[in-house]
């Protein structure tokens, strides 16, 4: 690279020697000297010359940075000298290695509006503890999560009650999830749903169809998260559990299991809408014998569910509007009746009103199968019950929330009822108020 400097260097002095020269004969030498023209020539060719020059000498440095970067990535690397290096433990603390662990309270406070509290006897509750949750969450390496769930009643009958206890495996297969243990069922919405995470303070009607606590079991899932066919996105479940359910199925553990399957369809309808649509269907045996020489009766249950969530992008945390809808039908085969049919459905309606503040009208409807609904014994006067339920709340944050609610209940006996409840839930620890 030196040489090459150097030698355009000398070229560019001999150069201007040159030119100098030229001047000085034009100033001596009158009849001999070179023309203004030609000289102005003879600088142009000098100066393509010393262009020709530079560019070479640039194709030589590049050259040279090229040489010195290989003869880099060719070096062995420079060792670290024992004071500076620095250890890590790569094995899990035994923090870590702990489950995660929330516990959640719920009080409910209902106060009947009738002829009793109208002349100065009111026959309410006053803020009793409806239920408390314990529940345990972890991550037990990359392909399988497990949680549990246990509820405390102040019920002395039944004080303590395992909701869920189940492990997920994800990853194994590719777009599939398994799912082992005992889990409420995913049949329409709310069923899967735990009672402190309602839109309201209780299910609807139209759950309880399907048992006091609705469909659960001990059993197996399978989740297929189904490719792009009619909609942006579909989900198949298929479960099969034991039918320890009383009220639909046989009752008994590990004797005759039922099965379940949803089919769920997700369409984006704009950047803040979105509509999901389901069909649920589930079967098993009851323990009612068709007729003396059959042992088990036939159950079946289908159901169908709507939900329209709106949530602009630019107002998220402040405006929200969720309209939900599901309709069920129970059938079960009885030895006197032939098939016993009860139907029931719901719709609700919430907007956010602010950054806290939820309101929201839901109206219920059933028809019940009477001699396997608790609520209503002997008689009755109609085959329907209605329901309206407007209610108020403030989500206080994530982990607390004060619900106001008003039923106005048409019940089966002809009479009108109206009762106002208080909630207050609240959850410690990274569970808070999930709705899955």
């Amino acid at each position: 690279m030196k040489c090459h400097v150097s030698v355009g260097v000398l070229a560019l002095g001999a150069m201007l020697a040159h030119v100098d020269a030229a001047m000085a004969d034009e100033d001596d030498q009158n009849d001999g000297a070179l023309s203004s023209t030609a000289l102005e020539a003879h600088i142009a060719e000098l100066e393509a010359q010393l262009a020709v020059l530079s560019e070479r000498m640039d194709e030589d440095e590049l050259q040279a940075m090229l040489e010195r970067a290989e003869l880099a990535a060719m070096a062995p690397p420079e060792e670290t000298r024992p004071e500076d290096r620095v250890f890590l433990e790569r094995s899990r603390a035994m923090q870590a290695a702990n489950p995660e662990i929330s516990v959640s309270g719920d009080l409910l406070a209902e106060l009947p509006i009738g002829a009793d509290f109208m002349d100065g006897r009111p026959t309410g509750i006053g803020m009793p503890i409806r239920a408390m949750g314990l529940n345990f969450q972890s991550v037990l390496d990359p392909y399988s999560v497990t949680k549990i769930a246990v509820e405390f009643f102040p019920d002395p009958d039944e004080p303590v009650n395992l909701e869920e206890c189940y492990i997920t495996y994800s990853g194994l297969v590719p777009s599939l999830s398994f799912t082992f243990g005992r889990f409420r069922q995913q049949f329409g919405v709310l069923n899967r749903w735990h009672e402190h995470d309602l839109d309201q303070t209780n299910y609807p009607e139209a759950v309880f169809l399907m048992g006091d606590a609705g469909l659960l079991g001990n059993g197996i899932a399978v989740k297929w998260f189904m490719p792009r066919i009619w909609a942006h996105a579909q989900e198949l479940s298929l479960e099969v559990v034991d039918g320890d359910n009383p009220w639909v199925y046989s009752g008994d553990h590990l004797i005759v299991p039922s099965g379940m399957a949803r089919l769920k369809s997700y369409w984006d309808l704009s950047e803040d809408t979105y509509l999901e649509w389901g069909l649920s269907g589930a079967a098993g045996l009851n323990s009612s014998p068709v007729t003396t020489d059959a042992t088990w009766g036939h159950t079946l249950i289908a159901g169908t569910d709507l939900t329209l969530f709106w949530n602009p992008l630019s107002r998220a945390k402040y405006a929200s509007f969720t309209w939900r809808s599901e309709g069920f039908m129970v059938q079960k085969e009885t030895p006197t009746d032939g098939w016993d049919r009860a139907l029931g459905a719901y719709s609700y309606v919430q907007t956010q009103v602010g950054a806290k503040w939820f309101m929201g009208l839901r109206g219920d409807w059933i028809r019940p199968i009477p001699r396997d609904y608790a609520y209503f014994e002997g008689d009755f006067a109609r085959d329907d019950l209605w329901r309206a339920v407007p209610y108020a709340t403030f989500w206080q944050s994530e982990f607390v929330y004060l619900r106001f609610e008003y039923w106005a209940t048409l019940g089966l006996d002809d009479t009108l009822e109206h009762r106002a409840l208080l909630q207050l839930s609240w959850a410690a620890g990274p569970h808070k108020h999930e709705k899955y």
